[in-house]
C-alpha cells in the first residue's frame, strides 16, 4: 500500500492519548478557571476543594474540616487535624500542590486548568494535580514536568 502506513498499537495508542489530551483541555480551558491568581481556589476560596493537602502524604486525600484552617497567599487550606495543619504551616511550600493546584499536562501547554484533588499523583515528594483521572495518566504518559515548570515560571513573571 503506497502512501499509507499500518500503525502499530502504541502509535494509535499515542495518537488516541493525544487527541484525548487536547479535547480535555480545550474543554477545561474554555471555563472560567481561576486565571491571574497563584493559587487555584473554588468558589468557596479553599485550595484543593477543601481536601487535606497534608493527607496526600500520609495515608491519601482526605477532606479537611473547617476548624483547622489556614490562610496562605490569598487560598484558604483546610486540615482534618491541628497537627496537619501546624506541619503544613511551618513549610507551606513543600506540601503546596505543584503549579498552585493547577493541572499539571495543562501547565506543560501554557495552560491555568483547575485540578482535581482526587486526580493525584505523589511524585519525588511532590504534588501533582491533573484536570481529571484520564488526564493523570496522559500527563504520566504524555507530560513533562520540565516544561510545566517553565511554564509556571513564565505564568510567575508575566502579572
Amino acid at each position: 500500500m503506497l502512501g499509507k502506513q499500518r500503525l502499530g498499537m502504541y502509535d494509535r495508542a499515542r495518537c488516541f492519548g493525544t487527541v484525548v489530551a487536547c479535547v480535555v483541555l480545550l474543554a477545561a480551558c474554555s471555563g472560567d478557571g481561576a486565571a491571574g491568581q497563584g493559587i487555584s481556589v473554588n468558589s468557596q476560596g479553599l485550595a484543593l476543594d477543601g481536601y487535606d493537602a497534608m493527607s496526600y502524604y500520609q495515608s491519601g486525600p482526605r477532606v479537611g474540616n473547617p476548624d483547622y484552617r489556614y490562610d496562605y497567599e490569598g487560598a484558604t487550606f483546610l486540615f482534618a487535624s491541628a497537627v496537619n495543619r501546624e506541619k503544613f504551616a511551618s513549610s507551606p511550600e513543600t506540601f503546596m500542590p505543584q503549579y498552585g493546584g493547577y493541572c499539571a499536562l495543562g501547565m506543560g501547554y501554557g495552560a491555568l486548568v483547575e485540578g482535581d484533588p482526587e486526580a493525584y499523583t505523589l511524585e519525588d515528594g511532590k504534588l501533582y494535580l491533573s484536570a481529571s483521572a484520564v488526564v493523570k495518566h496522559l500527563w504520566r504518559w504524555l507530560g513533562d514536568v520540565d516544561e510545566s515548570d517553565s511554564e509556571w515560571r513564565s505564568l510567575a513573571e508575566d502579572p
